[in-house]
């Protein structure tokens, strides 16, 4: 119990957005269409139960606290099979090493968890197995048993009968050679399932522990990892009757803490390379901007916005929404345009967050196509965050009976049945749409946006959402951090010519009025019409005089980026 407890406050403190992330990723629906999809192919049932038991990791400590029991589950199985052959001789690291795998296997996205589960199964099903006293029973019911195993979770029937030909082999008796016959007949399962044109599988997936993994990036190091181990147990557990037995038990103490040890320092040097930090934060920051909040993603301690586009992109929708982006995009750290929008490399994850920041501009068209996009992407098309901004977008389109379909499986879901019932009631129904606060405006962005887009022309097509929409802040917060970041003053003055009396420009952020002063210096009429306010005229003369006198004199550079540094006139002559 204590070990369990220790085990779920660490997977807690440094797996928690792990479990987060997975959730997203296997939509456990409450139909009886989905868990017929499961249980008519192989490894189904297993898997159905992972994807049930997944859903619920959308809550704090519930991933943690499945992974921690799960472990703890295996550990007990693997124990009472070891203590059966070795006599009940304990063989600590034995039994607590396999089970490691598919903890570390919970940072990786193409893995499986029905794979833990299934791996679980197959502990509990040999410590059953080595307790029948007869071979000849063993051997009767092992190769039907693994005929089932097969079907309810998948290829680890293969690794669960050559765990039976390991246990045979180390037994007495003539008869112990027969139990290779297992092998032929396990494989027999899945041969017949493939050359009878039963699945869609292809054959060295149902042979191999590819079949835990996504098909498009297998990862079997881990299940190969638990399976490696496990298998050396079983021939340990044989032969330590066979070592020689100190008869004082601190003997035993001490064998037992070098073991605990053993494991702890394979824990250690894996667990690293398993939850590689730089994607644990990149987990961090999607939990954060799909619960919005906002204020964690500024405040992350491992955010690193001047050298990662992705942080830099998180931080900036994070502004955009607080309403900040205009005053902070200069004086925080930026990786130029690319921060604003980050390269797309269709995956899910980056579909997810661009479709995030296109939304948040008002350029609904291109959200949709990547919330598409992503959704596709993902391994088995369902992700109800993406769901939910299909139903958004087509509800703003009108696009009804769209959003219908995807409200539909929404609320076949448990997390997410109250948000589906709540768009629900939007359905065909514009003047509810057009009303609502969050909707409605961004209906508005649509008027005038016509033609076919992409993300290249995302910052040039945020033109028309402004002038669909002039009252949609957002939209000019990015296109003026566009102009801004790459100091394309003539096309920001173009923006502000068409759009200086736009209710989104009320009052003119202060940093537009800089860049305005630099359009139009020494011309102090122009600066009246665009309202520029008389304290950031009387600035930008200290600023120039105080830029003028530090050519001449190093050491009052220090005082020009102390006294004007968060200016956009410094960002525009000093900064690279």
């Amino acid at each position: 119990m204590g070990m369990t407890i220790g085990l779920f406050l660490y997977l807690q403190s440094h797996y928690a957005f792990n479990y987060f992330f997975e959730e997203q990723f296997q939509m456990f629906r409450f139909s009886a269409d989905y868990a017929q999809a499961f249980f008519q192919r192989i490894g189904g049932p297993v898997a159905y139960l992972g994807a049930f038991l997944i859903q619920f990791f959308v809550h704090p400590y519930v991933g943690a606290a499945v992974s921690a029991l799960l472990y703890a589950a295996t550990v007990f199985g693997l124990r009472a099979c070891s203590l059966r052959l070795s006599g009940g001789k304990e063989l600590p690291l034995a039994y607590l090493l396999p089970g490691m795998f598919f903890l570390w296997a919970g940072a990786d996205l193409n893995c499986h968890f029905e794979a833990g589960l299934a791996f679980a199964l197959m502990a509990w099903l040999l410590a059953a197995y080595v307790r029948i006293p007869s071979r000849g029973v063993r051997l009767t019911v092992a190769l039907p048993f693994s005929w089932l195993f097969f079907y309810g979770a998948g290829p680890l029937s293969i690794g669960l009968a050559i765990g039976c030909c390991v246990v045979e082999l180390g037994q007495k008796g003539k008869g112990r050679w027969m139990s290779l016959l297992l092998l032929p007949g396990v494989l027999l399962a899945p041969l017949l399932y493939y050359y009878m044109d039963a699945t869609d599988e292809p054959l060295h997936r149902l042979l191999t522990m590819e079949f835990y993994s996504n098909a498009l990036a297998p990862a079997p190091v881990w299940t190969n990892g638990a399976l490696i181990a496990w298998w050396v147990m079983l021939v340990s557990a044989q032969l330590y009757p066979l070592c020689p037995q100190g008869k004082r038990p601190w003997v035993r103490y001490v064998s037992w803490s070098m073991q605990f040890v053993v494991a702890a320092v394979i824990c250690c040097k894996v667990d690293g390379i398993a939850n590689y930090e730089q994607n644990y934060v990149a987990k961090k920051l999607d939990y954060y901007v799909r619960h919005e909040r906002w204020n964690e993603i500024l405040n992350e301690k491992e955010l690193r916005p001047s050298k990662n586009m992705l942080h830099t992109c998180c931080q900036n929708l994070a502004l955009t929404r607080m309403g900040k982006l205009s005053e902070a995009v200069t004086v925080t750290p930026q990786v130029g345009t690319m921060g604003l929008l980050v390269k797309w490399n269709r995956s899910t994850f980056t579909s997810a967050l661009l479709s995030d920041v296109c939304y948040t501009m008002g350029h609904v068209a291109l959200s949709q196509m990547l919330a598409f996009e992503g959704l596709v992407a993902s391994e088995y098309s369902e992700n109800p965050r993406l769901m939910l901004r299909l139903v958004q977008t087509s509800l703003i389109e009108g696009a009804y009976p769209v959003a219908e379909k995807y409200i539909r499986l929404l609320k076949q879901t448990y997390a997410y049945r109250q948000q589906a019932e709540a768009y629900a009631a939007f359905l065909y129904n514009d003047q509810r749409v057009e009303e609502d606060s969050e909707l409605g405006p961004l209906r508005q962005c649509r008027s005038q946006v016509d033609g076919l887009t992409s993300l290249a022309q995302a910052p040039m097509d945020l033109w028309m959402v402004m002038q669909s929409n002039p009252s949609y802040r957002p939209s000019f917060d990015y296109f003026s951090a566009f102009c801004l970041l790459s100091r394309d003053l003539p096309t920001l003055g173009m923006m502000l010519d068409e759009f200086r009396t736009a209710p989104a420009l009320q009052p003119m952020p202060h940093i537009l009025q800089e860049a305005a002063i630099i359009l139009h210096e020494g011309q102090p009429d122009t600066w009246q019409e665009y309202g520029i306010e008389a304290t950031t005229q009387q600035r930008f003369l200290e600023f120039r005089k105080m830029a003028l006198a530090a050519k001449a004199n190093r050491a009052m550079a220090n005082q020009l980026r102390a006294n004007f540094g968060t200016t956009y006139w410094y960002y525009y002559m000093m900064k690279k």
